[in-house]
């Protein structure tokens, strides 16, 4: 029925109505199926609600496109990229532990791009952090009594300021940046004594 459908419209000719409702049939299956595969991967697409259903160990697959901000609250919350592309144009705020990993953390506002609150936890994996060129702000903001371990990340945009793109006011053990790449004007990665720094360029 689905060819007989296609070939009276390749044909200009008008589909029988029992065709047509096959076609709306299939169609209905097919976006089902795929919600439910959706569903089953915790795909988040750009434009639907980001949400962290379990009390602990939430994974969360971003499709890409744009996005506004992010909250993670959950213990051991996961947010991945499932390619390059998926930018977030506000700050992502996390408030427990969690891993971030491929994500294009732009964020326009004046938090930054990500900020780790006090007694949370952040791993950032793979990341991309970027700010406008006219930036003058931190890119992170790693509050006191939170831990952090940003790793194989890229630091972007951004303009000439002494201020750090990491910035930390605990110990510097509770900050490991590691093989990152500095691609700003601003030549401070952290402030000596804030974080603990190797292999970064």
């Amino acid at each position: 029925m689905l060819n007989e459908l296609w070939l009276a419209k390749r044909q200009g000719r008008t589909p029988k109505q029992k065709d047509t409702a096959a076609a709306e049939g299939f169609n209905e299956i097919v976006r089902r199926k795929l919600g439910d595969i959706a569903s089953a991967l915790s795909l988040v697409m750009p434009g639907s609600k980001f949400e962290e259903p379990r009390i602990a160990n939430n994974v969360s697959l971003f499709a890409p496109g744009e996005y506004g901000g992010l909250t993670m609250s959950k213990v051991m919350s996961e947010a991945h990229a499932i390619s390059p592309g998926t930018f977030f144009r506000k700050h992502l705020e996390v408030t427990s532990s969690v891993v971030v990993d491929g994500l294009t953390l732009a964020g326009e506002d004046e938090l930054g791009c990500a900020v780790v609150r006090a007694g949370a936890t952040a791993i950032f994996r793979n990341c991309t952090f970027e700010r406008p060129l006219t930036s003058t702000s931190y890119m992170v903001l790693v509050e006191a009594g939170a831990q952090a371990i940003i790793l194989g990340c890229v630091f972007r945009g951004s303009g000439t300021t002494a201020t750090p793109l990491v910035s930390h006011t605990g110990a510097a053990a509770s900050v490991q940046i590691a093989f990152c790449y500095n691609f700003t004007g601003n030549p401070t990665l952290f402030t000596p004594g804030t974080a603990t720094g190797t292999g970064n360029l």
